[in-house]
């Protein structure tokens, strides 16, 4: 086991982070679109898609996803979510 000493000429060799998770689950309906504001700097978004067709607008680019497509971006930016597919998301 390596230890390391602090002094105060110099600073622990140490990290600091936070991790929150939310997970928020919520259904489409075909044909449905829901928009959302954006969230503070530093939020990430992850969206997974388990079954149908899935729209994601981030400010004017839209990105098509289908069964098993999964996405990241930063959510300070304005973002829409649509059901693009015949079944509920």
């Amino acid at each position: 086991m390596n230890r390391q000493r602090a002094s105060s000429r110099e600073p622990p060799n140490r990290f600091s982070f936070l991790f929150v998770a939310l997970y928020n689950l919520f259904e489409l309906d075909p044909g449905a679109s829901y928009l959302s504001m954006p969230h503070n700097d530093g939020v990430y978004e992850y969206i997974s898609v388990s079954a149908g067709r899935f729209a994601l607008k981030i400010k004017e680019e839209t990105f098509r996803l289908g069964e098993g497509d999964a996405i990241r971006f930063t959510g300070n930016v304005p973002h829409a979510y649509s059901n693009d597919g015949e079944q509920p998301l």
